[in-house]
């Protein structure tokens, strides 16, 4: 019997997805070194917040933070969110942020959008990202919320990876997401003179810095 393919809905992929995508790690811990260091009260942009925010903001955000997300593909939102913008009001509108954030979900952003970015910043403002570093062709189990999942990664095309989830019941979720190098996110961001900076770690994950 074929394998019942399940559409792929981010207002549900928490409940889904590997707990390693979701649970606070690295890049949570150096956010929270980076929002100690800057000034009392801070407007922050979450890319992909999805519908709980970053482990950090986890049940709700410091009380010096105010938080908008630049998610539209959810329609749920948490409450101590100011608003959910569309990529339009974010890279047209006269908002600014001190800190950008895309928590695991760069890799997903087109190339015009990653290009947006250092705009939607205010002066000595900070973008922090997290993708994986090498493209891991093969199969692997995974720990999920309702069991173990198994995970299937290949190349779909010369920048385009594929993902297919395999939930405990069956069910097969398959979704794309994109693969740039490093020399990339520098043509992105604006170069190294930008102030655009790379750091290793764990097993294959890769840290991005840019100062506005």
């Amino acid at each position: 019997m074929d394998p019942r393919i399940c559409p792929l809905n981010w207002d549900t992929y928490v409940e889904t997805f590997p707990e390693r995508y979701l649970r606070r790690g690295h890049f949570d811990d150096v956010m929270g070194q980076r929002l100690d260091k800057m000034r009392q009260v801070l407007r922050v942009l979450e890319i992909g917040g999805g519908t709980t925010g970053c482990p950090l903001f986890q049940p709700e955000p410091p009380s010096n933070l105010r938080v908008w997300f630049l998610d539209p593909l959810v329609t749920k939102v948490p409450d101590w969110v100011v608003e959910n913008l569309g990529w339009d009001q974010a890279v047209k509108g006269s908002l600014k942020f001190d800190l950008v954030v895309a928590r695991g979900c760069i890799n997903y952003l087109t190339p015009w959008e990653i290009r947006a970015i250092p705009d939607m910043l205010v002066p000595g403002g900070l973008f922090l990202a997290n993708t994986f570093g090498q493209v891991r062709e093969g199969s692997r189990m995974s720990a999920g919320r309702k069991g173990l999942l198994q995970e299937s990664i290949r190349w779909e095309h010369p920048n385009i990876v594929h993902h297919e989830l395999t939930l405990p019941d069956g069910c097969v979720i398959n979704h794309s997401f994109f693969h740039y190098t490093q020399n990339q996110y520098l043509v992105f961001l604006g170069g190294p003179e930008g102030g655009c900076l790379f750091t290793s770690y764990g097993d294959n994950s890769l840290l991005i810095e840019l100062r506005g």
